[in-house]
């Protein structure tokens, strides 16, 4: 069975195996502890609040750069406000670090965790497409200006007992204006594999990966 994968020109060897138990979309969002535990606790407060997810990520780095006009939302307590100050000191700015992808990651796995656990999780799986136009069409979204040091190629995905098709249009409806009550339906669709009505179809593979021949899109 086969499949489409776009991935750093530095990682690929013809016929190599990977195996997602340790090669996996949380090996790059997991690089730091002390982001993710940041990123978890943000979502926490989000959670339980109406603070939008663009507010929660201006008042961590205000926090981590002590900004004079450092205010606590009137959205959240104080209580909450000294949690995510501590663990905000001790991460990496999240300005230098990727922290986008760990605070995103953090909202799907929340809700994915809670509400869809026979769903495979995100953070333990490696992403593929399973046809040339998806992979097309999600570089094109996601990696057209971002593809120098890149390759595509398909692979083999006979060893991957989950195979999990989701469409990442649906996900990308969630952004910064919303709250974690408003993002909540877009990312159970997204678990519940709806699909948009041009989807970017991707799919969630856990088990062993061959890697094949390089492509050309």
């Amino acid at each position: 069975m086969t499949a489409y994968k776009i991935m750093r020109a530095s990682h690929y060897e013809l016929g190599s195996l990977v195996d997602t138990t340790h090669i996996n979309y949380g090996y790059r969002t997991g690089r730091s502890h002390l982001a993710k535990a940041l990123a978890d606790a943000a979502i926490e407060v989000c959670s339980q609040s109406i603070i939008t997810f663009q507010q929660m990520i201006d008042f961590i780095h205000k926090q981590q750069v002590r900004a004079s006009d450092l205010k606590i939302p009137n959205t959240i307590t104080r209580a909450q406000a000294t949690t995510l100050k501590f663990l905000g000191r001790s991460a990496p700015s999240i300005v230098e670090f990727d922290f986008g992808a760990t605070f995103w990651e953090a909202l799907y796995e929340r809700i994915r965790t809670e509400e869809r656990p026979n769903c495979p999780s995100r953070l333990k799986s490696y992403f593929a497409s399973r046809d040339i136009d998806s992979l097309r069409l999600y570089r094109d979204e996601h990696w057209a200006d971002r593809m120098g040091d890149k390759l595509t190629c398909a692979i083999d995905i006979s060893g991957c007992p989950v195979a999990f098709d989701v469409d990442t249009v649906i996900l990308d409806k969630v952004g910064g204006d919303m709250t974690y009550r408003s993002a909540r339906p877009h990312v159970l669709r997204y678990w519940d594999q709806e699909t948009s009505s041009r989807p970017i179809m991707e799919v969630l593979l856990q088990g062993t990966v061959v890697l094949g021949e390089q492509i050309a899109l």
